[in-house]
């Protein structure tokens, strides 16, 4: 797991996916889902709606840079 201000990213392997899948959470609250499900070669990003308002707000260079801890994470579970 890592952490990264309030964001928390957890990889691991569900019975829902064939392959390792990162979970980006904000708090307790998961934000996205970092996968390479459909394809090796490409990653894909699955947004979840907010549970507590109408939509995530939150710093754009603090957010990317979370995807991208994200995905290499994945990359490390190769």
């Amino acid at each position: 797991m890592i952490s990264e201000g309030n964001f928390r990213i957890t990889v691991g392997d569900d019975s829902e996916h064939e392959n390792f899948t990162a979970d980006i959470c904000f708090g307790d609250l998961l934000v996205a889902l970092v996968t390479q499900e459909r394809n090796q070669n490409k990653f894909e990003i699955e947004i979840f709606p907010c549970p507590d308002a109408d939509r995530w707000l939150f710093d754009f260079d603090e957010f990317i840079k979370v995807v991208n801890f994200a995905k290499l994470e994945l990359l490390g579970k190769k």
